[in-house]
């Protein structure tokens, strides 16, 4: 399998940042992209996608009601276009962003 991928937009400029990998394809634009999974296990994982040598801040809340207070969870510039992150088992539940 080749895992080199190729895109073009819609004007026929290249799409500088692409990831392809097991059937699934990321674009990364001008805003970073979480993505959140669960393993049958119960373990949650994110991937942060992004710009490589940008600072990104990954934030964490229990609620998004009324006032809301943001926790950070990660702080840093990406080495690579994505970084995994083992974030646990809960039954609670969290709301998370990725900001740059």
């Amino acid at each position: 399998m080749d895992a080199s991928l190729v895109a073009v937009q819609g004007n026929g400029v290249p799409v500088p940042r692409t990831i392809a990998n097991n059937g699934r394809v990321v674009v990364i634009g001008s805003a970073p992209l979480l993505e959140a999974l669960i393993h049958p296990n119960g373990q949650r994982t994110f991937v942060l996608y992004g710009i490589p040598q940008t600072s990104y801040t990954l934030e964490s809340t229990k609620d998004l009601s009324g006032t809301v207070t943001w926790t950070i969870e990660w702080q840093g510039p990406l080495t690579n276009l994505f970084q995994v992150f083992d974030i646990g088992t809960t039954n609670q539940t969290i709301f998370y962003r990725a900001r740059e």
